[in-house]
């Protein structure tokens, strides 16, 4: 799959390449092609289950559900929590910057008694 070719994709590396240099590109857009394998989708079809692109609205259940296979795929290939925090935010950056917050679990740098 040749991410480069999705709208989803484009929109998202215009943003990478106004702040990364080069391997940081392409480790986010590798981790992102590994979790379209993992998720059996491509970048666009990912953007549109979690948002109504007519009615401007997220779609709750589907973004609960990317939340979700987000953290599996990443408990799958990374066993440091902050690895996978890492990742985790490199994956939610592609959503963000395609107009969907996905709202994972706390980060493991957050206390729990502390509101953030």
């Amino acid at each position: 799959m040749e991410l480069n070719n999705y709208k989803t994709v484009q929109i998202w590396l215009k943003e990478l390449r106004s702040r990364y240099n080069t391997d940081e590109i392409n480790l986010r857009v590798e981790l992102l092609k590994k979790f379209c394998d993992f998720v059996a989708k491509n970048p666009d079809e990912l953007v549109n289950e979690v948002y109504n692109f007519e009615t401007h609205k997220p779609k709750f259940k589907n973004r609960k559900l990317y939340n979700g296979k987000i953290n599996e795929y990443l408990s799958g290939i990374v066993s440091s929590a902050t690895a996978r925090d890492n990742y985790g935010n490199m994956l939610e950056g592609f959503f963000i910057y395609n107009g969907v917050k996905i709202f994972r679990k706390r980060k493991v740098w957050t206390h729990p008694g502390r509101r953030s």
